[in-house]
């Protein structure tokens, strides 16, 4: 029977204990824009000595480190990583508490069209007939703000040429995009010889 009583108050103290660690979880936006501030909170609690807070990659933090509130900032460096919080007790054990954070990048994505000179393409409602990048609303209930970059490409007919007619995003990617730089053609180098 003493084995029985005794497992009891364990079994109600680890399910305490289980939902007070689901209770305490840091509340806050978990999508980030580039270049945006947002707030983090923890609940308040007395047996907290010390509040350390731990941005995600890329972010800083801007105010309240040593709080249960604290302001982040994301800059074009930030990548999909969570938000930390690790907490000492006036007993001194520590526990870590963390969420998740997704961030929106400008570009959502890149489509590629190709047109052979003297032709037109309609993107986003409006035709266009010149080899540049050109951009248009991102859809969807994740778009949040974002774009979709259109990469129109007029490939000569003949020639070796076709290289200087593709404009100068060359991909995006969650961390960076790549920039072809533009080169002159045969006939302005011809000219400045």
């Amino acid at each position: 029977m003493k084995k029985r009583m005794l497992t009891l108050p364990l079994l109600s103290l680890a399910i305490c204990g289980y939902a007070q660690a689901q209770a305490d979880r840091i509340e806050g936006n978990p999508v980030m824009k580039i270049n945006e501030t947002s707030t983090f909170e923890a609940p308040k609690n007395e047996t907290v000595a010390r509040y350390d807070w731990t941005a995600p990659i890329g972010c800083k933090v801007v105010s309240g480190q040593g709080t249960p509130s604290v302001e982040i900032s994301s800059s074009f460096l930030s990548q999909d990583s969570p938000v930390r919080l690790i907490r000492t007790f006036t007993d001194e054990h520590k526990d870590t508490l963390e969420a998740p954070i997704k961030f929106c990048r400008y570009v959502q994505s890149i489509q590629d069209h190709t047109i052979a000179p003297g032709e037109t393409i309609n993107i986003g409602g409006k035709d266009y007939s010149e080899a540049d990048i050109y951009y248009t609303p991102a859809e969807g209930e994740n778009a949040c703000g974002q774009v979709v970059a259109h990469r129109l490409t007029v490939e000569p007919k003949t020639g070796s040429y076709a290289d200087m007619t593709k404009p100068y995003l060359q991909s995006a990617e969650d961390t960076a995009i790549w920039i072809k730089t533009p080169l002159k053609s045969f006939t302005e180098l011809q000219k400045t010889n």
